[in-house]
């Protein structure tokens, strides 16, 4: 994968563009989320790599947008 910011990585390969890569708080990996159609809702489609972006590395991207999820 690419995101944006010109990183690069790897995840599920049926991501698509729109898909979020997510570092929660506390893993060590990033995982994909799917927004659902219609709904607040997301899909785990499950975990990735991106290079610079993983915890223990130094920051590869320059900000990081902080959100918080109810999951259920």
């Amino acid at each position: 994968i690419i995101l944006e910011s010109g990183h690069m990585g790897w995840s599920p390969h049926d991501v698509q563009v729109g898909d979020l890569l997510c570092l929660f708080d506390g893993s060590i990996v990033p995982f994909v989320l799917r927004p659902t159609e219609g709904a607040d809702t997301f899909s785990l489609w499950g975990d990735g790599y991106v290079h610079g972006f993983m915890p223990g590395q130094e920051p590869g991207v320059e900000r990081r947008l902080e959100e918080f999820f109810k999951l259920v």
